[in-house]
């Protein structure tokens, strides 16, 4: 397990996170990926597809080129929500390019937060996801970009029921595998005291939401949760690679005194 813990104190918030990333129990290489912008205040997973070291190519690409262009963009005259949309299509752009000038089809999923004071915006293609957790309850802040979840949005799957194997769990949309890219983009208020998960399916694929709340709920800090998530991933299967960011924002306490969390 691979992982980098810090505090952030910028925009009128202390922000404390972690990142974590391990292979999992069956794979021998890890085609995920994380970014975390401490300047810019943005944390983004990438859970790449393509074997031979393909999935690994296109989440660290897209996670580059995205943040780079997105840096760009900062000082030019365009709203969040613009520039997160030029900058996805730009990785989306290099991702696509490669896989072409090399022989073969390369892609990866891509979910995001950026903080820009008591707002962020949240950006996802594909499966890996984005949570809140607020006042003791979990939230899934953004949609699966998946078959699955195509079918349940139809009427045609329920809850947990199985869908057609193999191909339900399929996902949709993927930053590189087409010439054009349609990400979810959407803006949403930040109130002291949340946490947030950003996160492969190599989390939701192994632990549920109730299993994921569950350790949310006796969060010592985001390291200690981060450590506990993986590991129940790992002994519910690990079938894939394990990557999450977890942060919890606050607020200063009067007289300018910055709020700590014990690290464990």
């Amino acid at each position: 397990m691979n992982y980098t813990a810090n505090t952030i104190m910028r925009d009128g918030y202390c922000l404390h996170y972690c990142a974590l990333t391990d292979p999992g129990c069956r794979r021998t290489h890890n085609e995920d990926a994380f970014l975390v912008d401490e300047e810019g205040l943005m944390f983004a997973v990438a859970d790449g597809v393509g074997g031979l070291g393909g999935g690994e190519i296109a989440s660290n690409m897209a996670l580059a080129e995205f943040s780079s262009c997105f840096n760009t963009f900062r000082s030019k005259l365009c709203t969040p929500s613009t520039r997160l949309r030029r900058a996805i299509e730009r990785a989306n752009t290099a991702v696509f390019r490669h896989g072409h000038e090399h022989g073969k089809r390369i892609a990866t999923t891509l979910s995001l937060m950026i903080l820009q004071g008591q707002q962020a915006f949240i950006a996802n293609v594909g499966d890996s996801r984005v949570y809140l957790w607020r006042h003791k309850r979990l939230r899934q802040l953004t949609t699966d970009h998946t078959v699955r979840q195509e079918m349940m949005e139809n009427g045609l799957l329920s809850g947990n029921t199985p869908g057609p194997p193999g191909i339900d769990h399929l996902i949709t949309r993927a930053v590189g595998a087409e010439e054009q890219v349609n990400a979810d983009i959407t803006p949403f208020s930040v109130e002291p005291g949340d946490s947030y998960l950003v996160c492969s399916d190599g989390v939701t694929s192994m632990l549920s939401d109730e299993e994921i709340q569950h350790v949310l709920g006796s969060m010592a800090s985001p390291v200690q949760a981060g450590k506990v998530l993986v590991e129940n991933a790992k002994a519910a299967g690990g079938n894939d690679n394990i990557t999450l960011i977890l942060f919890t924002v606050n607020q200063p306490e009067a007289g300018g005194k910055m709020v700590t969390a014990d690290w464990s």
